[in-house]
């Protein structure tokens, strides 16, 4: 049954990963048809002015959407690992690291070089 509005759909879970934060789940959002589609035709409409290359996502909702943003954009997408899920293939590719503020903490991505890095989904 399609909502009114996308944030009706998302589960929020407080004090999870730890004290402070609200965690946001997103399962029912993209379980459902409507919600999944109005969430990535929403993205993509916030994107019509922006010019980008390629589209950077961080795991694992950057995966989801960054993905579908590509491909409705036709543009190339770029997943990024946290530091230990990365393919042990990494070494024959250039990566390199770098720190990322997520919401609560700064972790560590590893990410294949790209020529532009203008859009990154989180």
């Amino acid at each position: 049954m399609k909502k009114e509005h996308l944030a009706d759909y998302v589960l929020s879970i407080p004090d999870f990963p730890e004290e402070g934060v609200i965690f946001r789940d997103i399962t029912s959002l993209i379980q459902d048809p409507d919600g999944l589609k109005d969430s990535v035709d929403g993205l993509i409409h916030s994107l019509k002015d922006v010019d980008f290359d390629i589209v950077i996502g961080l795991e694992s909702r950057g995966f989801i959407f960054g993905t579908a943003i590509a491909y409705e954009m036709h543009k190339g997408f770029v997943p990024v690992r946290k530091k230990g899920k990365a393919s042990q293939r990494r070494n024959l590719l250039p990566m390199t690291w770098s720190m990322v503020r997520l919401r609560w903490r700064f972790i560590r991505m590893l990410f294949k070089r790209a020529p532009r890095w203008l859009l990154w989904m989180t």
